[in-house]
């Protein structure tokens, strides 16, 4: 779970707003590599 840990070290941490914006791109990379849909 990439996401999981990307939420509970970022998102959940106490400030969603600031690393909103990092944490979803980083979230979207690496559900695409997961996925296996790499640029």
């Amino acid at each position: 779970n990439p996401w999981g840990v990307d939420t509970a070290s970022g998102v959940e941490n106490g400030n969603p707003r600031h690393k909103d914006h990092a944490r979803i791109e980083e979230f979207i990379q690496q559900a695409n590599t997961a996925s296996g849909k790499t640029k």
